[in-house]
């Protein structure tokens, strides 16, 4: 179908056709950044390159589910060390702290339909069918689609798309359940090693003797 984005690299970066398209946000991280928790971070890695279509990053809430996987995808883009002719990222968070209470997040992902539409916006598609849109960009590209938050939008639509994903592309999610036919990266609380980090991290950070 006309528009389908075909070239065997997407890039968006004038004169610099080594480096892919993505979206990437930039980590958020609180005062005392981010702590590297190696063994996961490699597990990830291991299973963005294996050949398991779908991969879940699993948690509970503040375990670092999305931290973990920003940092893994900005280092694989940064060191080119990935296959994908494109990364784009969705996120489904619909709340968010605020000063003094949780907050909704305006234009926030509702459903799935939202979803697809939000991932067709990316490539700066209006399409009437949205679903069909990404099933085409992902047939005709080898893209690693990052859903963020799954289980905001867990749904039926969801999980046939996961089911079957087509052409070389590969999907990751971040969510608080499983999705049932997918590979996980459990994420757990820190380890001794990782809390000890940690403290150092905050005690330089506060300049806490």
């Amino acid at each position: 179908p006309e528009g389908i984005i075909k070239s065997a690299k997407i890039s968006l970066i004038d004169g610099e056709i080594d480096r892919i398209f993505h979206n990437l946000p930039s980590p958020d991280y609180d005062d005392i950044g981010f702590i590297p928790r190696d063994s996961l971070q490699s597990d990830l890695r291991k299973k963005i390159a294996g050949r398991h279509p779908v991969i879940t990053v699993l948690g509970d809430g503040g375990d670092g589910k999305t931290s973990i996987a920003l940092q893994c995808l900005h280092e694989m883009v940064s060191a080119n060390d990935h296959p994908f002719d494109g990364i784009v990222w969705v996120s489904a968070k619909s709340n968010r702290l605020g000063i003094k209470e949780i907050e909704r997040i305006e234009g926030s992902i509702l459903d799935s339909m939202d979803l697809f539409r939000s991932v067709s916006n990316v490539f700066g598609d209006d399409a009437p069918d949205p679903l069909e849109r990404v099933w085409q960009l992902l047939e005709s590209n080898k893209i690693l689609l990052v859903i963020d938050n799954l289980e905001t939008i867990l749904d039926v639509s969801i999980k046939k798309f996961a089911e079957n994903v087509p052409g070389e592309s590969k999907i990751l999610f971040t969510s608080r359940v499983p999705l049932g036919s997918d590979l996980t990266v459990k994420i757990g609380p820190f380890s001794s090693s990782e809390s000890l980090k940690m403290l150092r991290a905050l005690a330089t950070s506060y300049n806490v003797v």
